[in-house]
């Protein structure tokens, strides 16, 4: 049985999006208009699902980011206290609407997004001032690029001057400067993201993740994990490398937020001091927990669904 690691602090700088999401039989083309089969309005924003599963993984989780001047903000911040997330590094700005996100998911649980960042675009000077009062306080700094990425490159600056660990999960895949990679303990990009990234045509396989992992280890990354959907996750930090498969039975309903679990998965391993195969085994395990269960920061894991599946599996 995991003891959740309460005195190790986690904190998470990044996106907070209202989701809108539409589940289809598959796919429209272009031009086409086609009827959907659900619909639902939920919380989401890679940096607010990676808090929450920071949090009910057992972690005590802050959150900086940046809402809009909308219902949306109240139902958001109250969502992530709710959460036991501390948000007194979440800014309200005034001057436009906090982050949208649409989503289409089809029957076999991929998905489209088109994330329109408001707010979060906007984060900047008032939430670094926070990260720096409070930097003594964490254990881990978490980010991603739903955030404008100088922001996200001077808050990894902030948290290794302060001899913090960090995590960087590049989504989505926008450019990410050179400068900003020595920064970073663990980069899990997934494989889109890792072969944009890279500048490899491909990355499909182990060799190919190997060879995009040294890619990233050459810019000055400590580790890197590529998610790898269905296949599982491969892992190399310049010594050891893992290619860890995902547990049997495990039926994918929404593909929404999988790598934000598994974020939340690797800073539970991390509070636990284990080793580097194993920490790419609890993302893994956060992921595929995700996968089963619809919607965003909905669907991220409770540190009860981590054990079973973490028994059940036998990993």
């Amino acid at each position: 049985m995991i003891t959740p690691s309460y005195k190790f602090s986690a904190c998470v700088f990044g996106g907070i999006n209202i989701d809108f999401i539409s589940s289809v039989k598959s796919m429209p083309k272009a031009g086409e208009t086609i009827v959907g089969e659900d619909f639902v309005v939920t919380p989401g924003g890679k940096g607010a699902n990676q808090a929450v599963a920071c949090s009910r993984l057992g972690l005590k989780t802050s959150m900086i980011g940046r809402v809009g001047n909308d219902t949306f903000a109240d139902q958001l911040l109250s969502n992530l206290n709710d959460e036991k997330i501390n948000t007194d590094g979440i800014t309200k700005d005034k001057t436009t609407h906090t982050g949208i996100a649409t989503i289409i998911l089809d029957e076999t649980g991929q998905n489209s997004i088109i994330q329109t960042p408001g707010a979060n675009y906007l984060c900047g000077d008032d939430e670094l001032n926070y990260l720096k009062s409070k930097i003594s306080d964490f254990d881990l700094l978490v980010l991603q690029s739903e955030i404008p990425v100088n922001i996200s490159l001077n808050a990894a600056e902030i948290a290794k001057k302060a001899q913090k660990l960090v995590i960087w999960d590049p989504a989505p895949a926008n450019k990410i400067p050179d400068e900003a990679y020595e920064y970073i303990d663990y980069f899990i990009p997934n494989q889109t993201e890792a072969q944009t990234l890279s500048g490899l045509e491909d990355v499909l396989n182990e060799k190919q993740a190997m060879e995009a992992s040294k890619i990233f280890l050459d810019k000055g990354v400590k580790s890197v994990i590529i998610t790898m959907a269905e296949q599982g996750g491969f892992g190399y930090n310049g010594i050891e490398s893992y290619f860890i498969d995902i547990p049997d039975d495990i039926k994918v309903i929404d593909s929404v937020a999988a790598g934000d679990a598994f974020s939340g998965g690797l800073s539970l391993g991390i509070s636990e001091g284990l080793e580097f195969k194993k920490l790419i085994i609890y993302g893994i395990l956060s992921g595929c927990i995700a996968v089963q269960k619809p919607g965003a920061t909905d669907s991220m894991p409770t540190i009860k669904e981590f054990t079973s599946l973490q028994v059940k599996s036998g990993k």
